[in-house]
């Protein structure tokens, strides 16, 4: 007996390139937003059981909005297309410790403006255990982190790779 492993959105960022204003609009949702209010399941067990393409429905049945493309990227592989990209200088918005011995994981950052690792980047995206009393919640990290990214892949010590870059990482993504 081979146990099925679950798998899970962790998050959904939704991104609109404005060509005209040349702007990048960021939002997301979040894992455990309910689709379906009879079957009370949400964005990440229904991602779990019928795959990426079902989420473009959930999308919008959740926002009104139709998406034109996906992409999905697994926690590893999103480490692997980082380090094509580097080191992201971020400011962490709060102390993040978290250990899972469990599954032998373990998120630990200060808060504070730093020279993030590929890995340190998406332990900091996958984790939801802000304090009770803050505004913060994964989504708004996954946002304002996703900006930073942005602003460094369109910067002009980038640009002119992009096209080698994306060529370097279009396989980490389904």
């Amino acid at each position: 007996y081979v146990k099925k492993k679950e798998v899970l959105a962790d998050g959904l960022l939704l991104m609109k390139i404005d060509r005209a204003k040349k702007m990048f609009m960021f939002s997301s949702i979040p894992a455990n937003a309910v689709v379906n209010q009879s079957t009370n399941k949400t964005v990440a067990k229904l991602y779990s059981e019928k795959g990426a393409s079902y989420m473009v429905n959930c999308v919008f049945a959740l926002t009104g909005i139709k998406v034109e493309h996906l992409f999905v990227i697994s926690v590893e592989d999103a480490v692997k297309a980082l380090k094509k990209v580097g080191n992201v200088s971020y400011d962490v918005p709060c102390d993040m410790i978290y250990v899972d011995e469990s599954q032998k994981y373990e998120i630990n950052l200060n808060s504070g403006y730093q020279e993030l690792t590929p890995k340190q980047i998406v332990s900091m995206l996958r984790f939801n255990k802000f304090p009770d009393d803050s505004s913060l919640t994964r989504e708004r990290v996954i946002v304002d982190f996703s900006k930073t990214l942005m602003w460094k892949l369109t910067s002009p010590a980038y640009i002119g790779t992009a096209v080698s870059l994306f060529n370097d990482t279009k396989d980490y993504f389904e």
